[in-house]
């Protein structure tokens, strides 16, 4: 019963991503009209910074429905640690664009290799 629930709902997870995938291409084909309109267009050059946060925001609405279909329908892949963290870094910038981030200290090494520390700051 248990593995019964967990199928359906990965079949809900990826039939939503489905129907999410159309109207966000639709938005992110629009959005990205707009911008390159705004490059010519002077009365609408004052949104093009508008029009590139929501080509981003899009970015990340199809990013993560991506996810979402791939851990529906398979087993998740490990992937090393920097990749991972890069990976989230980019998200976040993503969803918060009025922060600056800053990365601060050097890379991780390898598995297998003596660690070296890390920091960030907000």
């Amino acid at each position: 019963m248990r593995d019964e629930r967990a199928i359906a709902l990965g079949v809900q997870a990826v039939t939503v991503a489905h129907e999410m995938g159309t109207p966000l291409s639709t938005i992110a084909m629009l959005s990205e009209e707009l911008r390159d309109s705004a490059a010519h267009d002077r009365n609408l050059a004052p949104y093009a910074t508008d029009f590139e946060l929501l080509e981003q925001q899009m970015a990340l609405c199809t990013f993560a429905l991506a996810r979402l279909r791939s851990r529906a329908s398979g087993p998740s892949l490990r992937q090393p640690l920097d990749e991972w963290l890069a990976s989230f870094i980019d998200q976040w910038r993503l969803r918060h664009p009025q922060v600056k981030f800053v990365q601060t200290g050097v890379r991780p090494p390898a598995c297998g290799s003596t660690t070296r520390s890390r920091s960030a700051r907000f």
